[in-house]
């Protein structure tokens, strides 16, 4: 006796520097390597500064301006407490070098500096240091080349993965830019431009962002992220375009199962997780979380029912025992004794 039933892995290679797609406003990231003060490497966890990009016009978040008058004094303004006398006794000349100084005289609120040897209006002709709270890009503001605060790391690496147990979770394969290699990234730290690809598709998943369908085209990228530390980000649709910032415990999502229902006629279910019938106990009713059960026609075991992950997603399927026949999916209603059931198993 039968059920009646009413059903690769892409690696690409990417160049070291992050793939965004740039926004009209987004913060800056580090283009250059992060040195110290005096211009040496960092060691992990020091801090220095990495080249980049700041707006002035309005896009970044000013803490301090500072300009040099034609007597040869410095004036620093911005209108808060934290432009204050640690800025002015920091910054006696307005030079690259004394630019650096005053943001490292704020080091809890400066976040980037920008040196130019010819401000603009009012201060034309005169040299400026603009110290930011935030340094942002604006493809429509005018940037200018700048200075970010940066932690430093021995080897630009993004953290291992938190592998997840169970058979519906979506797990990541990935490779190495460098050499093509392939890696497990649940068991090795990888290097910022390493891609990693999804195993199966899934577009219902336990921490309800099921607006961000995940697909084997679907990309996981290490790219150096703001202040030059390196971070996983999620491209979900494949095209190159970071959707957000993941953390490693949160890459690997479980699947929710699609509901079934099994007709209480002699068609019965015995699982490892008890199941809740319809309200007037004429069905067993499984999902949305996995299950593995052994499916009895009256009393006779004939199949194994289980939720697990297939390329397009989560499917229920049927292994008949002692029988050498492919699993068989199910859907909607199953009974051993009725076909073509609808949802409500009518």
């Amino acid at each position: 006796m039968k059920f009646i039933v009413p059903g690769i892995i892409i690696f690409f290679a990417t160049s070291t520097q992050p793939s965004y797609r740039k926004k009209e406003t987004e913060e800056s990231v580090c283009i250059g390597e992060c040195l110290k003060i005096d211009g040496t490497s960092v060691i992990n966890g020091e801090a220095g500064y990495c080249s980049t990009k700041c707006g002035l016009d309005g896009s970044s978040e000013k803490l301090c301006f500072c300009w040099m008058e034609t007597d040869g004094s410095v004036q620093c303004f911005n209108g808060s407490d934290e432009c204050d006398t640690a800025v002015t006794d920091a910054v006696t000349d307005v030079t690259q070098e004394f630019c650096k100084a005053g943001c490292e005289a704020l080091p809890d609120v400066c976040n980037a500096y920008t040196y130019q040897s010819d401000s603009a209006a009012p201060h034309v002709g005169q040299p400026g240091c603009y110290l930011w709270k935030k340094c942002k890009e604006d493809i429509y503001d005018t940037e200018q080349e700048s200075e970010l605060r940066c932690v430093g790391v021995d080897q630009q690496v993004c953290s291992k993965l938190t592998h997840k147990e169970g058979p519906t979770v979506v797990h990541w394969n990935c490779i190495n830019p460098e050499d093509f290699s392939h890696f497990n990234p649940y068991i090795h730290e990888m290097p910022v431009g390493a891609i990693c690809r999804s195993t199966a598709s899934c577009s219902d998943y336990e921490d309800g962002y099921d607006e961000i369908a995940i697909t084997p085209s679907s990309g996981l990228e290490c790219n150096l992220g703001v202040n030059g530390v390196a971070k996983w980000y999620l491209d979900a649709e494949g095209d190159g375009a970071i959707t957000e910032e993941t953390a490693p415990d949160d890459v690997d999502k479980v699947c929710r199962c699609p509901e079934l229902k099994i007709k209480a006629d002699g068609t019965d279910p015995f699982c490892e997780t008890p199941l809740a019938s319809t309200p007037d106990k004429s069905a067993y009713i499984l999902g949305p979380e996995p299950n593995t059960c052994l499916i009895s026609c009256d009393g006779i075991f004939l199949a194994t029912l289980d939720c697990t992950l297939q390329n397009q997603g989560t499917e229920w399927l049927l292994d008949y025992i002692h029988q050498d026949t492919p699993d068989t999916s199910a859907q909607g209603c199953i009974s051993c004794f009725e076909t073509e059931l609808d949802q409500d198993c009518d």
